[in-house]
């Protein structure tokens, strides 16, 4: 049981997100633990973020904001919300999620009673901008049987949903990470450095609902919102950055040589059953006739890519709008 009340950073980058911050700020304010900072870092918006935030901050002591001049990018916005916790917890908040009011209290209470976890997360439940039904859910079943930190390492590799860098983190183990660093996915390298550090556990209620773009960004998107409003360079390549912030992030952890030995390993192998999955993809992409890439499409969707832990609810929604931009296919349905 909780006996004391410790101090909670909630973190909050932003950028031109006045459609939706009232909103996120909202169901922050009305959670049921209290003790909290939330710290906001505008990225330069050149709507009227930055006075809603204001307006927020003026009824409400615990807002904190921090104005960048120009768009950093998504990720130095990030760490700059990363580094400025002081509580003993940190939660990430995008500008367009809410969380139901019992989000902070509940997670707060199985780390308190968790000493050895470093990140507690709810089930998350997954909308599309603009529509009202929901899609799926995610969850982190997959790593609770884990047996020790390589077994924890592979299945938060393969398995853990990126929303869990939205669950409440602790800031001693937050601290120990090399926060997140430029590459595309970035996130999923951050969770799996964070997973050497502790367990994963899980608030069994939906508490989260995450809020996905009508649209899945392509890669020079992407680039845009990670690294500021610049163009990707020809010779970027996501998958190769992405697999060099995973052995960095190993190289420079707090472990011995065998264990970073056994990651790398771990790392290795798992990149290597990757990649044969991508060129099947792609082969099969360009041999199959336009007629089966539906059947196709599906049949490979559910034996090589489909993560255990996500819940399908409607079917066609998912199908349209994340199925065929997790193969990575440019052909419609």
């Amino acid at each position: 049981m909780q006996t004391s009340s410790p101090l909670i950073t909630i973190g909050m980058p932003v950028y031109n997100g006045s459609e939706h911050i009232e909103g996120a700020l909202e169901s922050i304010q009305l959670q049921t633990y209290k003790n909290l900072e939330i710290i906001i870092s505008d990225n330069g918006s050149n709507d009227n973020t930055l006075e809603i935030c204001k307006n927020f901050a003026s009824k409400d002591s615990r807002i904190k904001i921090i104005q960048n001049k120009t768009n950093l990018g998504a990720i130095t916005n990030c760490n700059i919300v990363m580094k400025a916790a002081q509580g003993k917890y940190f939660m990430l908040m995008a500008h367009d999620d809410k969380k139901e009011k019992n989000f902070v209290q509940d997670c707060l209470l199985m780390l308190e009673k968790s000493e050895d976890a470093v990140l507690c997360h709810s089930l998350t439940s997954f909308y599309i901008q603009n529509q009202p039904q929901k899609v799926c859910t995610a969850s982190m079943d997959s790593l609770h049987s884990t047996k020790n930190i390589l077994h924890r390492y592979y299945a938060t590799l393969s398995t853990a949903p990126a929303v869990a860098v939205y669950g409440l983190i602790r800031v001693s183990a937050l601290k120990q990470t090399m926060y997140l660093r430029k590459s595309i996915a970035t996130d999923i390298a951050f969770l799996c450095e964070l997973s050497l550090y502790g367990n994963f556990v899980q608030v069994k209620k939906e508490l989260f609902n995450y809020i996905s773009r009508p649209k899945w960004n392509n890669i020079d998107d992407d680039y845009k919102v990670f690294f500021g409003d610049v163009i990707k360079p020809w010779w970027y390549s996501p998958f190769l950055f992405l697999f060099w912030d995973h052995c960095i992030r190993i190289l420079f952890s707090k472990k011995n040589f065998f264990m970073m030995l056994g990651c790398f390993l771990v790392l290795f192998f798992f990149q290597l059953k990757l990649l044969i999955k991508k060129i099947i993809l792609k082969f099969s992409y360009f041999l199959i006739p336009p007629k089966y890439t539906n059947m196709v499409g599906e049949f490979l969707y559910w034996k090589i890519l489909h993560n255990p832990n996500v819940k399908i609810l409607d079917y066609d929604m998912y199908k349209k709008r994340f199925m065929f931009s997790i193969i990575g296919w440019k052909k419609n349905l």
